[in-house]
């Protein structure tokens, strides 16, 4: 169904029936709201998405607060009276009014999270960049609108362009993005959207996805996402996570949602998932910070596991489909990854394929090795490699070839294996050798004195 445009006099007749608070002129259900204890020593503050309000949330704060938080549900500058209020808010006010909220909380408890919920989410992500956290919480967080088939060109691209011309585009408050479409109408939004807001809530999504944002993010990182998200990419969303340095995150995908995903068929799930994720962060800051270990523990996982890590390492910027690759669930096929306790932090995939040009079987081909940059360096490479090798050794294989990038050679030599081709280019990742190693001696070489690559076997 194709949205409609709408004129600013259509705007302001039906924004003057929306129910508000006679005192404040707030939206009935936006009004922002503090809950829970006064005198907690942590503290949670909720960050709506584009157009919407705290009601978004459902029933998540006030769970939240049951569990002895103090909550705090903010109400976005241009949110909660008018579209029209929206429509002149630049992105960053929003910015800055996260910002104070969570240096407000921090003034007056020990321990701040934040969870934000679409654009909200893209708010709380720059945020987390500009001021201390304890924790993020991304529940189906905007970075990049979900392309369909039928947009031809980018969403955002068609956005930018028609916005000179189409001022406002009605949403149907009886069609919102859940897959409950009973309750569709009890979550409360603008009904109008202003395409200039969206340029501006464009601007904000690019800014969270920066990599200068990201890199300054080291709190714990919970992301909630739906696979069917309508509206906030999960390709986007995957790429984002995997790319922010934080040693604990951890990503939830959700199979029986759309958007909203406080209101959906997995709300349960949601809000067992943030609790338990508060709870641990109340937990660590009572317990002394593990020292990390020189290398992490290797163990089989499943090619699923294994594609967000290739996707932020190998595949960045690429849809997150070019991570699927032909043979991933063969029952030859192993899948390695290297956790730090339940972290995963490196990944490698060895398959029974055989180099061009070869007939014979007893190949396999290494593929995906990744390594996160903090872990680059323990030799966690080599402990994947070796996982690689020792399964097919179990094979009866005697030869184990890759693509290796041309600036990881040097790693594959010390393990053994040697070029057999010179240097060529596979487009769109770069320059590669093709190299094999016999499996007939027992360990590689030792490489205790080479760093791992980043991004080996693309």
């Amino acid at each position: 169904m194709m949205p409609l445009p709408g004129t600013t006099r259509r705007v302001r007749r039906d924004d003057a029936r929306m129910p508000r608070d006679p005192a404040t002129g707030i939206m009935v259900g936006a009004a922002p709201r503090s809950i829970g204890p006064e005198d907690a020593r942590r503290a949670v503050l909720f960050v709506h998405g584009f157009g919407g309000c705290g009601n978004n949330f459902h029933t998540l704060p006030d769970l939240v607060a049951a569990a002895g938080w103090r909550v705090r549900v903010m109400l976005l500058p241009g949110h909660g009276r008018s579209p029209l209020d929206f429509e002149r808010t630049p992105a960053e006010a929003m910015i800055q009014a996260v910002v104070q909220e969570i240096q407000a909380l921090r003034n007056a408890h020990d321990i701040v999270v934040t969870v934000g919920h679409s654009m909200g989410g893209a708010l709380a992500t720059i945020a987390a960049g500009q001021t201390p956290l304890d924790g993020l919480i991304l529940g189906a967080p905007y970075f990049g609108i979900t392309r369909q088939w039928y947009y031809v060109l980018p969403p955002e691209r068609w956005i930018a362009a028609l916005s000179p011309f189409i001022r406002w585009v009605y949403a149907d408050p009886g069609r919102q993005p859940v897959k409950r479409r009973e309750i569709s109408r009890e979550i409360v939004s603008y009904r109008w959207r202003s395409s200039r807001a969206g340029v501006t809530a464009m601007d904000i999504a690019a800014r969270a996805a920066a990599p200068e944002t990201l890199r300054a993010i080291t709190c714990p990182v919970l992301l909630l996402h739906a696979i069917g998200d309508r509206i906030a990419s999960p390709d986007a969303a995957r790429c984002v996570f995997g790319s922010i340095p934080s040693r604990w995150k951890r990503a939830v995908w959700l199979e029986n949602s759309d958007h909203v995903i406080f209101w959906d068929y997995d709300r349960e799930k949601v809000a067992e998932e943030i609790l338990s994720f508060l709870d641990r962060i109340e937990t660590s800051r009572h317990t002394p910070a593990p020292v990390p270990p020189e290398t992490a523990a290797i163990r089989r996982i499943s090619a699923e596991e294994a594609r967000p890590l290739r996707h932020a390492i190998l595949r960045q910027g690429k849809p997150f489909a070019s991570t699927v690759w032909t043979g991933d669930d063969e029952e030859s096929t192993a899948h390695f990854g290297a956790f730090d306790h339940d972290v995963l932090v490196g990944v490698a995939s060895i398959y029974a394929a055989r180099p061009p040009g070869e007939t014979d079987n007893g190949f396999f081909q290494v593929r995906g090795m990744a390594v996160l940059p903090e872990w680059r360096g323990k030799r966690i490479g080599e402990a994947l490699m070796r996982a690689c090798l020792d399964h097919v050794r179990q094979q009866g294989v005697h030869c184990v070839w890759c693509n290796a990038r041309a600036h990881a050679r040097g790693f594959y030599e010390r393990m053994g294996f040697k070029a057999t081709t010179d240097m060529f280019e596979i487009e769109g990742i770069g320059p590669h050798y093709q190299m094999r190693r016999y499996v007939s001696s027992s360990d590689a070489p030792d490489v205790s004195d080479l760093p791992d690559p980043s991004d080996a076997a693309g």
